[in-house]
């Protein structure tokens, strides 16, 4: 269920009742002594990007002709300690309003603070302090980034919000009118300052925060970590990054101090970053000669198993798009500095040249714990599925030839998606969604959204559901309609089921969906 997410926390009040002497007698003068009440006893959280905090305050007098608004000033503020040891701080100032309109911005970082109303009698001086609580927190914590392309080409990003029980759309979390044409986005990084947001666009890409906030970093270029003397393409743009998050492994793999990236061109990778996360990379890996400068083009995709991944062993495959044949780097548990090619195979020949009519990689995609997938045509429009194991013994689990006969418009797809639960393959064909068994030879047409499909993959960052999906399409106008299905267990059939409440409607032409996790946080600064 779609629904805005409730605001709570403790608050506290306090009453202050004062009288003075009267200095030319004994006697007590009655004053204007004022009782200050706020609207919501049970405390405030206000959202980043997200609606304001009202809170209204009512001062009373105890002189009935005195109880004018308008006699008193009002102060709104927070107190930050700046030294633990000494308790110093500094106020910042929030307001200067009776009514508290408050909107969470760059003032406060997410967290508690004690919120001080002070109302100060102006024609006698009195002032009587108030205090509650207000928490600043990010609905940006937990959630989809979705990536769009605006009407005038211009990068959009916006997000899907689950860090409650309900979910939120956020429009607009990170606008650049200067950065074009939106390709890609994904994270990369351990957990420490180097750990990035990246966006990939035709031209370049460039690194954001991913915190509280969605910002351009001021060092936003993968160059200044790539320390290669080779003519590669630039500017790079990154392509794929590895390893990235398993849900199924007992810690957030892009954490991991092993890491690579793929360009237009490149192949860079590292086995162990150096202390405090610095990224620096040497010349690149897709070269079979130490000595060559003469790299085979990467299919942006690394193949490998996340459980696999640890600061000993690191195994990954990669496919040379040039020579047609899987390859391995020459090291697992050091920095690699080139790859050899893999021969041989006991259900298919890692090197496709073995085969006489050009086979050839169409799709990969890794799958959650276990299982790589490739997908394969020739020039016979002969299709074929590769299922394996990146470890050490780089296991072939299954080949299957696609019978065309069955899974109708398979070569004309646009978009591909291997499921991990079924033997089961998702293509997009126009406005059509498809499905095809492998190993039961059946295929179903699951559902013609009537609508052009943008963007289809399996959707393995935020669920173990084995066989969850992320489709998008096109309304024609400039904006677009994401959701979620899955597919269901049955031995006769294709269960095709739609998630209703993870149905969006999107200002933009949806490019990329990003899963954004908590566990991605080292703090809530916004910056990292």
């Amino acid at each position: 269920m779609k629904k805005y997410i409730s605001l709570f926390l403790l608050a506290t009040a306090a009453i202050f009742t004062s009288c003075v002497d009267d200095e030319g007698s004994y006697d007590l003068s009655p004053i204007n002594e004022m009782e200050v009440t706020i609207s919501n006893e049970d405390g405030y959280t206000a959202y980043i990007m997200g609606d304001p905090v009202l809170i209204s305050a009512d001062v009373k007098g105890t002189m009935a002709e005195e109880n004018d608004p308008d006699r008193y000033a009002y102060h709104w503020y927070v107190k930050i300690i700046t030294d633990m040891v000494s308790q110093a701080f500094r106020v910042v100032d929030l307001s200067s309003e009776r009514e508290f309109n408050y909107t969470a911005g760059d003032d406060l970082i997410p967290g508690s603070y004690n919120l001080y109303l002070e109302v100060e009698d102006k024609e006698t001086g009195l002032k009587v302090l108030q205090q509650t609580t207000l928490s600043i927190a990010s609905q940006a914590t937990t959630g989809f980034l979705v990536l769009g392309e605006a009407s005038d080409g211009s990068t959009k990003m916006d997000m899907i919000a689950t860090m409650a029980e309900d979910t939120v759309l956020l429009e607009n979390v990170f606008t650049d009118s200067n950065i074009k044409s939106p390709e890609s986005l994904f994270f990369t990084g351990p957990l420490d300052s180097y750990q990035h947001l990246w966006l990939t666009t035709a031209d370049q890409s460039y690194s954001l925060t991913s915190g509280s906030y969605f910002n351009l970093l001021e060092d936003n270029s993968i160059e200044n970590y790539m320390l290669t003397s080779f003519d590669v393409i630039r500017p790079m743009r990154v392509l794929e990054m590895y390893p990235h998050y398993d849900p199924s492994s007992r810690r957030p793999a892009r954490a991991d101090p092993n890491r690579g990236y793929i360009t237009e061109d490149a192949v860079f990778q590292v086995s162990t970053m150096a202390s405090g996360g610095i990224l620096a990379y040497g010349n690149p890996i897709n070269r079979y000669d130490v000595l060559s400068t003469e790299l085979f083009k990467p299919y942006p995709l690394a193949f490998l198993t996340s459980g696999y991944i640890n600061s000993f062993s690191f195994y990954v495959i990669l496919y040379d798009m040039d020579n047609n044949v899987f390859v391995m780097p020459n090291s697992n548990s050091s920095t690699p500095t080139i790859c050899n090619k893999l021969q041989g195979g006991n259900l298919f020949d890692w090197d496709q040249k073995t085969y006489p009519d050009n086979r050839h990689l169409v799709f990969g995609q890794n799958g959650i714990a276990s299982f790589s997938y490739a997908l394969l045509t020739d020039d016979q429009n002969k299709w074929y599925i590769y299922k394996f194991v990146v470890n050490s013994a780089k296991k072939q689990e299954l080949v299957k030839e696609v019978d065309l006969s069955k899974a109708k418009d398979f070569d004309k797809a646009t978009f591909y998606a291997f499921s991990d639960l079924e033997t089961e393959i998702v293509y997009a064909v126009g406005s059509q969604l498809w499905a095809y068994d492998y190993e039961r030879q059946i295929a179903k047409m699951l559902k013609d959204y009537g609508k052009p499909i943008i963007y289809l993959i399996r959707d393995i960052e935020s669920t173990t559901n084995n066989s969850n999906f992320c489709i998008a399409t096109s309304s024609g106008d400039g904006t677009s309609t994401l959701s979620w299905f899955t597919l269901g267990e049955n031995p006769d059939d294709i269960i095709f089921e739609e998630d209703e409440d993870m149905v969006w409607e999107i200002n933009s032409t949806i490019k990329a969906v990003q899963w954004k996790n908590a566990g991605d946080l080292e703090d809530e600064s916004g910056y990292y």
